[in-house]
């Protein structure tokens, strides 16, 4: 299939730390009169994209399609959807995300981000049945704001899930006035490529080892932070310094949270995560490039009086402990929340055991902080700067290489350092960059 240039948006509005603007969610329907004999969908969606046929996610990993600057390569995933389509309505349903075309953090120049936008996308749909053949683009679906109130893929996600439409991405489901037709976005410099790196993916699920109440001890920026927020006000207040509760999974790793949650619709419950812990206080200070409110943390306000379960999308984090405020004492269990232990899904190759137990946990806590920070390309931490640093990764390459197989990802990133090399022959010291 060709790649679809013609990127559309539902709003140009930006979200940011000031004002926050629901993510965008698209839809289009397809009538299917008979045995469908092929069919496709490229896509591009930028920042990260979440698609679904007839209701079902296919994303093939999480923050699809990669973590780019958009003005150096497109990237696209293309899929095959014969197995989900059937005789009658059907429903293509995406979820954008902002990425790191909005990313928000100002420590790294990403405020003056040159090509930053609000999340678009571009796509090409292929469907031949034994009467008809549709073809279309993003322009031909419909579109409106989505549950997702913030989103960023170095701080969280804050998603309300009252403002879901319920079915929106699945056949019968009846728009209202709110759903409207995309606008034109324009398209970034970059050469379209299909993503050939391994996908994000869940690689183990740990359940909390403890459960006990605590606190969070007192947070402040770094000079630049504040700096870049003086004479600002966020949108989204500082989490609640008492009264929650620390949920200790015993490991520092990378990943996101299952919360699997029946309570009354409105309750908010906040989320943050943090990696040091002394007497019941937990300390996320380290993690000091964001104002406070957006260091890591994830906020979900509950739909219904059902059971409901949220995993958060378009971001990630590093931790070992999560603080929980908004719930109360018998929602407290072990089942509330599940560790989803994230990576690229890099073949294991290596593997080291000797009977010297010490010398095993090294290795072992090796192999974690490899993991965790191997999103796409390696990165120099999971839960500050999330950065492909070329420096940390000329030390880690060779070793990393020899345990799990990292050829098919070295070699997309490759293609990023290329299109950020100068003239000289130099090259920036993180790539993904927003400088040139």
């Amino acid at each position: 299939m060709d790649f679809s240039k013609k990127f559309v948006c539902e709003s140009a509005q930006r979200s940011d730390y000031e004002i926050h603007v629901p993510a965008p969610i698209f839809r289009k329907t397809v009538h299917i009169t008979g045995k469908v004999e092929n069919a496709n969908i490229s896509i591009c969606g930028l920042g990260f994209y979440e698609l679904f046929v007839n209701g079902e996610k296919i994303t093939k990993g999480h923050m699809a399609p990669y973590i780019s600057n958009p003005d150096h390569i497109l990237y696209y995933d293309s899929y095959d959807i014969v197995p989900f389509l059937r005789e009658g309505e059907n429903v293509i349903g995406v979820m954008l995300g902002d990425g790191f075309l909005n990313a928000k953090a100002c420590v790294w120049n990403f405020q003056n981000n040159p090509f930053k936008s609000s999340p678009k996308m571009a796509l090409n749909v292929q469907i031949k049945d034994e009467k008809n053949t549709f073809d279309f683009d993003a322009g031909d679906f419909r579109c409106k704001k989505g549950p997702i109130v913030f989103n960023d893929l170095h701080s969280g996600i804050f998603y309300d899930k009252r403002m879901e439409d319920t079915g929106w991405n699945a056949p019968g489901f009846c728009e209202d006035d709110t759903w409207h037709q995309p606008l034109e976005a324009n398209a970034p410099k970059g050469e379209a490529r299909k993503c050939e790196a391994e996908p994000i993916v869940v690689t183990k699920e740990l359940r909390p080892v403890k459960i006990f109440r605590g606190e969070l001890e007192d947070y402040e920026g770094r000079p630049a932070v504040q700096d870049y927020m003086k004479d600002k006000k966020t949108q989204e207040k500082p989490p609640q310094r008492t009264g929650g509760w620390i949920y200790d999974f015993g490991e520092n790793n990378a990943g996101i949270f299952r919360l699997k949650i029946k309570g009354k619709k409105g309750q908010r419950i906040d989320i943050q995560c943090a990696e040091q812990e002394e007497n019941g206080v937990l300390n996320y200070k380290s993690w000091d490039a964001f104002p406070d409110g957006y260091v890591q943390r994830d906020i979900y306000i509950v739909g219904s009086d059902e059971e409901e379960i949220f995993e958060p999308m378009f971001t990630y984090h590093g931790y070992r402990y999560l603080y929980v405020s908004g719930i109360t004492e018998e929602q407290a269990t072990e089942e509330l929340l599940t560790y989803l232990v994230m990576s690229s899904d890099l073949e294991e190759r290596g593997s080291f055991k000797c009977s010297d137990e010490i010398a095993n946990q090294i290795f072992a806590m090796g192999q974690r902080s490899d993991r965790s920070n191997f999103y796409y390309f390696p990165t120099d931490c999971p839960h500050r700067e999330k950065l492909g640093w070329t420096g940390d990764a000329s030390a880690s390459a060779e070793h990393m290489i020899m345990t799990m197989g990292t050829e098919n990802s070295w070699r997309e990133w490759l293609n990023n350092i290329r299109c950020a090399q100068v003239e000289t022959g130099a090259i920036p010291v993180i790539i993904p960059t927003v400088d040139g």
